[in-house]
C-alpha cells in the first residue's frame, strides 16, 4: 500500500504529544491522526476559511474577536456544505486503516474533528484577519 505509506511519511511530527498507558483508542486516533492531519492542513484550511468568510459579503471581517469566535464555531456546526468540505479535506489524507477506522467510529471522529478544526481556527484569527486583503 504505497499511498498509506506516502500519507504517514508526509505528516508533520507533533513531538508534545505524549503516550499514556490506557490512553483510549478515539483519543490515540485523534493525537496520532488527526492532529497531524490538521496540523500539515492548516494552510489549506485557513484558505478555505477565508474563501467561505469572503463570500458572505466578508461580515466575518468586520466583527470582534469574541463574535469572530463565535461565528466559527456556528459555521462549522451549522453550514453542512462548508462543514463537508473541511471534513474531506482531512478525510482524505488518511490511510487505509484509519479509514476503516473512522467508518467504524464516524460520528465520534466527526464530533473530534468539528472540535478539533473549532480551535484550530479560532486560534489563528490573526491569520484570518491578514488574509482578508490578499
Amino acid at each position: 500500500m504505497k499511498r498509506d505509506n506516502l500519507m504517514q511519511s508526509i505528516r508533520p511530527l507533533i513531538p508534545e504529544i505524549s503516550e499514556k498507558d490506557g490512553i483510549k483508542p478515539l483519543e490515540y486516533f485523534q493525537n496520532h491522526s488527526l492532529r497531524p492531519i490538521l496540523k500539515q492542513q492548516n494552510d489549506l484550511l485557513l484558505l478555505l476559511f477565508l474563501d467561505f468568510a469572503k463570500s458572505r459579503k466578508g461580515v466575518f471581517f468586520q466583527m470582534k474577536e469574541l463574535a469572530q469566535k463565535e461565528y466559527i464555531a456556528s459555521i462549522i456546526q451549522k453550514d453542512l456544505n462548508f462543514r463537508n468540505i473541511l471534513l474531506g479535506t482531512i478525510i482524505g489524507f488518511f490511510s487505509s486503516r484509519e479509514a476503516s477506522y473512522y467508518f467504524e467510529n464516524k460520528s465520534a471522529i466527526n464530533k473530534r474533528i468539528y472540535n478539533l478544526l473549532i480551535q484550530r481556527l479560532q486560534s489563528q484569527l490573526d491569520l484570518l484577519q491578514e488574509g482578508k486583503t490578499e
